[in-house]
């Protein structure tokens, strides 16, 4: 398998071809369940560890909380990509600078997904087979990343943008 970062530059990527196709507009109400994906793991990160170290011992234990954390995460987001979603007022712009803000938000919610996924592979120490992934043959990219990934931001600071895009989103 190839270095890390390009299995997660892939997932950005399709988050902007996802972007271009769908709006800004809807993509910034997919951001907001993004943001609340991320508070809630946060806040509930002490009682879904206990949980599922209460059921898992020794190896396994690792790739049960690696599982269960980006399994929420990814039911979160896939209902906010699925169905109704949150739709941002307005007539979206056309053109160049359409565009570039569909690219915008398409790189945004792609960070915040591959960050939080990565987040937790490296958080339980990548555990995977060798054959999938050896953790110790990561690049010193792979190795520094992970410190600076979307769940290391403080709940105060994911609170804040919520209430910011909830205060664009309900705003006349």
């Amino acid at each position: 398998m190839g270095p890390i970062e390009a299995l997660w530059g892939i997932v950005v990527i399709f988050f902007v071809m996802i972007s271009i196709v769908r709006g800004y507009n809807k993509e910034l109400g997919s951001t907001v369940l993004i943001l609340v994906a991320l508070v809630a793991l946060k806040l509930l990160d002490g009682p879904l560890t206990t949980a599922v170290k209460a059921v898992f011992r020794g190896d396994s234990q690792n790739l049960a909380l690696m599982v269960t954390f980006q399994a929420v995460f990814i039911l979160i987001v896939f209902a906010g990509y699925s169905g109704e979603t949150l739709i941002f007022r307005g007539q979206p712009r056309r053109g160049s600078s359409g565009l570039f803000f569909n690219i915008v938000f398409g790189l945004v919610n792609g960070i915040l997904v591959a960050g939080t996924l990565w987040h937790y592979m490296a958080l339980y120490k990548y555990p995977l087979p060798k054959s999938i992934l050896d953790a110790t043959k990561l690049s010193d990219f792979a190795k520094a990343a992970p410190a600076h990934l979307p769940p290391t931001l403080p709940v105060t600071a994911l609170v804040a943008l919520l209430l910011f895009l909830i205060i664009l989103r309900v705003r006349k």
